[in-house]
């Protein structure tokens, strides 16, 4: 089954949530931190409506700085420096543990994702707790046991002993947990560098238009100059002759 979905999950409804907003520590990025810091207040709102309990995990020192200054309540932990060194499963498997030692029903991910140079859009991921994960593996169990024609092999599955069932349960939801923590964070990395050459392209573009501008002033300023001194000139030489 698709391990994220949630139409598949018996337990649709949510009582606790974890709010995850990523964002960039490299310069040029201003706007880019902006777009998250505004649709993380539009999920505060939303859950404060729906009167949720939820907390916020942060990513990044200037997303955790800016949540600390106006939501500190909310604040539970935060991530940094993990631009440091190369994405990869195994950072975001340690990211993950992290995020899953806060047990909740729901998690959000809030992120910029990748779509060209030039077009990166804020987007969220909703992701399902443990405890509706596990339900909803063994739900599709008892439900494929009985649809299946070989009943046996799904038999000695639920058969298994709990403990071992339940573990290794846990090990697949921490694994595709990880590779969706990947995921998010590598398009935002992505996203971030596309956000630094939309900044560098509006400057140098605005920095075209202003030597226009001073040009055009400094022409102008030249011509009526020019302009004055024939008029001196002239009026002097009608006044000789």
């Amino acid at each position: 089954m698709p391990y994220f979905e949630l139409k598949y999950y018996t337990i649709k409804d949510y009582t606790t949530a974890l709010l995850i907003p990523i964002g960039v520590d490299k310069s040029c990025c201003g706007p880019h931190n902006g777009n998250i810091f505004k649709r993380t207040e539009k999920f505060m709102d939303s859950l404060e409506e729906s009167q949720k309990i939820f907390n916020l995990l942060t990513i990044g020192n200037r997303v955790r700085d800016y949540f600390r200054k106006y939501y500190s309540s909310y604040l539970v932990s935060h991530i940094y420096n993990i631009d440091k060194e190369p994405l990869s499963l195994v950072i975001s498997f340690a990211v993950s543990e992290k995020i899953l030692a806060d047990v909740k029903d729901r998690y959000f991910f809030i992120f910029n994702r990748y779509y060209s140079p030039f077009l990166q859009k804020t987007k969220s991921y909703e992701v399902a707790g443990i405890k509706a994960f596990y339900g909803a593996c063994f739900n599709t169990l008892e439900y494929r046991r009985k649809i299946s024609k070989s009943e046996e092999i799904f038999n000695s599955i639920l058969k298994i002993e709990t403990g071992t069932l339940h573990d290794t349960i846990v090990n697949i939801y921490y694994k595709c947990f990880s590779m969706l923590v990947l995921d998010v964070l590598e398009e935002n990395e992505y996203s971030s560098v596309g956000a630094r050459v939309t900044a560098m392209d509006n400057s140098t573009q605005n920095a075209a238009k202003m030597i226009d501008i001073i040009t055009l002033m400094y022409n102008k300023a030249r011509q009526a100059n020019i302009t004055n001194e024939l008029i001196e000139i002239v009026s002097a030489a009608n006044f000789v002759i």
